[in-house]
């Protein structure tokens, strides 16, 4: 009973920020807009460190990928790949050169 209560409590809370966030930005419009440019800045982001990878690698820049790093950036489209994976891949390859 009380997991439930404390559900239901999580939820109109997290309900009512979104309210208050939606009124505060000008309405659903707003927001939704807000969001699909946020997440277009982090589509575009993703896509320059991929490409900045297949270049760098392309050129011997830096020592050449794992097979399955190689399989990752050359298959999956840039909004696939993840943040922690491309971090990760940044610090292996990006940090020895400097």
């Amino acid at each position: 009973m009380h997991r439930k209560l404390t559900a239901i409590l999580r939820r109109l809370k997290k309900k009512l920020i979104v309210y208050r966030e939606t009124k505060a930005r000008g309405g659903d419009a707003m927001r939704v807009l807000d969001r699909l440019d946020r997440r277009i800045e982090i589509f575009t982001e993703k896509r320059r460190m991929r490409e900045d990878f297949m270049n760098s690698w392309r050129l011997g820049e830096i020592k050449t990928p794992t097979e399955e790093e190689r399989k990752k950036i050359y298959s999956y489209p840039a909004n696939l790949l993840t943040w922690k994976f491309l971090l990760e891949l940044q610090k292996k390859y990006w940090r020895e050169n400097i």
